[in-house]
């Protein structure tokens, strides 16, 4: 079937992120979730994590949140198994910070 226009521009259903990532990593716990993070900020690529895009400045927000907590904290931040949830908590952080 011919394309009109540049390739990357025809995909079958842009709303589905799925088609871009290889695959979706299951997390085990928030203290797998912030492996994954750590991982992502090295390759500064994205990455499917429990069927949610985490892009590279969202994993550096929560791992930038996680390190600059205290011990007791941390246990608390890294005791989250929702990535959604600490990557909310996280941009939060930084917002007040920023005021």
């Amino acid at each position: 079937m011919p394309h009109d226009g540049p390739y990357w521009l025809q995909e079958d259903d842009p709303t589905d992120q799925t088609l871009a990532f290889d695959q979706d990593i299951q997390s085990r716990d928030g203290a797998h979730i912030l492996e994954i993070c750590r991982a992502i900020v090295k390759k500064h690529a994205a990455q499917m994590v429990d069927r949610v895009v985490v892009d590279a400045q969202t994993a550096n927000a929560i791992i930038s949140v996680y390190d600059n907590l205290n011990a007791a904290n941390q246990a608390k931040y890294a005791a989250m198994k929702d990535v959604v949830r600490m990557g909310e908590i996280a941009w939060a952080v930084l917002a007040r910070s920023k005021s």
